[in-house]
């Protein structure tokens, strides 16, 4: 019986790729690639970053201007699917910066600058004030109660300033300032960079005060706001 031939075409699909020589990635190999770098990059940087707005970005940053459609089907190497990852990544870091950004521009953001407290005066409760009303949030807790930043900002002033007793200022990034006053030592200086939460001084009774505390206020525009509304 005679034995049926193979064809020469079968053969040679086996052959098609030169041996030593892989076979460059096509642009859906580099989507998919830089869709999956982006969703590991965004569950270390805890962004809610899909897969397929990543895969989107990198086709930006590979086309570079050109034309989507003249990628298709063209082979991309092995250099352009990394530098389209580290591109969408990129993305992730800046689109992170924004949301951290727009976060501290609105209100409820701050830290609240001590613990284990009660409140012991209230904004715009009246009394024996130069204004005629309270000004800030009175925080009542045990002398030496870390004292912390709101929020990240510059220190614009650390020192004794009168009836505030040692109080600190910080200028934030959105513009508002937040003050801490009576405090019993101040651990910033002016000029200090500080991060949301760390540690600038502790409670304290100095200045105009009857009894450890500390005198917190939020000054937005050049005039005092509720703490309250941004806590």
């Amino acid at each position: 019986m005679a034995r049926r031939s193979t064809p020469a075409s079968t053969c040679a699909a086996s052959d098609s790729a030169p041996k030593g020589h892989p076979m460059k990635a096509s642009r859906a190999n580099v989507l998919q690639a830089a869709g999956l770098a982006v969703v590991a990059s965004s569950l270390l940087l805890g962004a809610e970053v899909t897969q397929a707005s990543g895969a989107d970005e990198a086709a930006e940053a590979l086309s570079a201007g050109s034309a989507e459609s003249a990628l298709i089907g063209q082979p991309v190497s092995p250099d352009a699917m990394a530098e389209a990852a580290t591109a969408a990544r990129r993305q992730v870091v800046q689109r992170q910066k924004r949301a951290r950004a727009l976060a501290q521009r609105s209100s409820g953001d701050m830290l609240t600058p001590t613990r284990n407290y009660t409140y012991s005066a209230v904004f715009g409760q009246p009394g024996g004030w130069s204004s005629g009303h309270h000004t800030g949030l009175d925080f009542a807790t045990a002398t030496g109660t870390p004292v912390l930043s709101a929020l990240a900002g510059e220190v614009v002033q650390a020192g004794w300033d009168g009836a505030y007793g040692n109080r600190i200022i910080v200028r934030h990034d959105n513009g508002v300032k937040t003050m801490y006053a009576h405090l019993s030592s101040t651990s910033v200086n002016v000029g200090d960079k500080v991060t949301r939460g760390q540690r600038i001084g502790a409670v304290g009774t100095t200045g105009n005060s009857s009894g450890p505390h500390l005198h917190f206020e939020v000054i937005k525009k050049g005039t005092q706001r509720d703490p309250k509304a941004f806590l």
